[in-house]
């Protein structure tokens, strides 16, 4: 009785009573999580399903005809004895369920791979460094297409990394083997001729001096050529906000010398700005600001701006000149001068007058700092401890990051040494040292890392004169977004005899979210 009622319902109410013929849809027997998604993302009977067909038999079309992209996509994760059967049944509130049953059998695995210059003898390359290894493949590992494709575009980057710019892929063969279920790898590689680095042609500069792009460009003349040194010097280029366009290509083939013509091709962007804007905060109250920058400063990329930003708490105003490249590549030579005025409730009235000359230098990656010189006028009031200070400082930097990002970081760590030895010229001329270490550490909760533990810790200490010897804007005051939140901004301290703030000489800071 159950059978003729579910055959009543397919083949006569359905097509006659209903217009639109819901389903739902249910993949079973296919553990292997990616390639379930990868299917998913090509069914039509996923994708169309908000836009159910009118009748059986086309839901019957739909359902046969994912049935050669579902192999596809099996084949491409290297279940190359799958089986698909696909069934329709009624579920228990009269929707049709698509059954979707696949049977993905053994999953193929790289055997060998194997990679030829000569096509017909079957020649295997012999340039020196490259191995299974280095084109991330590994023997008796699943044989995924997108592995392979990934492999083969790393063996000509390695390639041209080597002085082979010219190399292409003539053939790829990837040889199934029924029997033992595993597949060899074999490309057909035309290597080229081996190049060196020879003229290079600059092409779009109309503000800026060549002798600013040379110092940019990583390669030599007679050098090996070497992709590498490509990509740097075009990551170098875009870094300088100078260009909103940065092309570097090379001619088809090398000449008698065999030296391979490069053409570097650069379009500028504006190099002047002004700017203008409206802010609200709770520690400065409501403000405005108005930058103006020229980036290409006597057509050298050198930086000249002056920032204003006048609030309630807080007046600033800031002139910046910074010369990139100064003395060698990757080396920045930066004058700043900031004049402000700071109003702390219930902490202190500042104004504060200051020179600044350093040097920022990259040493690697992951490895910056910088070295200079301060002088620093410091009029304190409404203080716990008022004063007039002039200090000559020595700033010292150093940053070493692993983070995968600046703004976002998702996993790695970084590490913040800030050392400051000053000299007072008036008032108590003494000395003081004052150092802060900080550490962060960020820590992947999952996989798709959308959960992140951030874990910050901050230790701070001044050496030398007494507390009430030392300007209170350089004693450690609490209550920040980099240290503790949900207190009042640079308010946590040791008090006086009046509850005002005096500042420490030392602090620790812990903080995770």
């Amino acid at each position: 009785m159950q059978f003729l009622r579910k055959i009543f319902f397919l083949a006569i109410i359905l097509p006659i009573g209903i217009f639109a013929l819901n389903y739902d849809v249910k993949f079973t027997g296919l553990k292997d999580r990616n390639t379930l998604q990868a299917i998913k993302r090509v069914s039509n009977l996923v994708i169309l399903q908000k836009r159910p067909p009118k009748t059986i038999n086309a839901l019957r079309f739909r359902a046969n005809s994912d049935e050669p992209e579902i192999q596809k996509i099996l084949h491409f994760f290297g279940f190359y004895d799958s089986k698909i059967d696909i069934d329709l049944e009624e579920s228990k509130n009269n929707i049709l369920v698509v059954n979707v049953l696949i049977m993905p059998g053994v999953r193929y695995t790289i055997k060998d791979v194997k990679i030829y210059t000569d096509c017909i003898d079957k020649k295997q390359m012999d340039i020196a460094g490259i191995s299974i290894k280095d084109l991330d493949l590994k023997l008796n590992s699943a044989l995924i297409t997108q592995n392979i494709l990934n492999a083969e575009k790393k063996l000509i980057f390695l390639l041209s990394n080597k002085g082979y710019p010219l190399a292409k892929v003539e053939r790829r063969d990837v040889i199934i083997d029924q029997t033992h279920k595993n597949a060899l790898v074999e490309w057909c590689v035309d290597t080229g001729s081996f190049a060196l680095f020879g003229d290079t042609k600059i092409t779009g500069l109309k503000s800026i001096d060549k002798s600013y792009i040379d110092k940019k460009i990583k390669w030599k003349r007679g050098q090996k050529y070497d992709s590498r040194k490509v990509n740097e010097t075009q990551q170098n280029l875009l870094k300088t906000n100078l260009f909103s366009s940065v092309a570097i290509l090379h001619e088809d083939k090398v000449d008698e010398k065999g030296e391979l013509e490069m053409n570097l091709k650069l379009v500028e962007s504006l190099h002047r700005y002004i700017s203008t804007g409206v802010s609200y905060a709770t520690i400065d109250g409501f403000g405005v600001s108005l930058s103006w920058a020229n980036r290409n400063f006597r057509s050298q990329g050198e930086l000249l701006a002056i920032d204003a930003n006048v609030a309630q708490r807080l007046i600033l105003g800031v002139a910046t000149y910074k010369k990139p490249d100064f003395l060698r590549v990757d080396q920045n030579y930066v004058l700043r001068s900031e004049a402000s005025r700071e109003k702390i409730p219930a902490s202190y009235l500042a104004f504060i007058y200051s020179m600044e000359n350093r040097v920022d230098r990259k040493f690697s990656k992951k490895v910056n700092g910088s070295f200079g010189f301060r002088a620093e006028y410091n009029e304190i009031t409404d203080s716990a401890n008022n004063g007039n200070f002039f200090l000559l400082s020595l700033p010292a930097f150093l940053k070493f990051s692993s983070a995968n990002n600046l703004l976002n970081p998702t996993h790695g760590q970084t590490i913040i040494y800030r050392a400051q030895p000053f000299k007072n010229t008036i008032n108590s001329s003494k000395y003081f040292f004052k150092q802060t270490l900080i550490y962060n550490l960020y820590i992947p909760l999952e996989k798709s890392r959308n959960f992140i533990l951030a874990i910050r810790m901050t230790l701070g200490s001044i050496f030398g004169a007494n507390v009430f010897d030392l300007p209170l804007t350089k004693l450690f005051l609490g209550g920040s977004d980099d240290d503790l939140r949900g207190y009042k901004y640079r308010t946590v301290s040791p008090l006086n005899s009046n509850n005002d703030p005096i500042g420490g000489r030392s602090a620790i800071y812990f903080t995770f979210e």
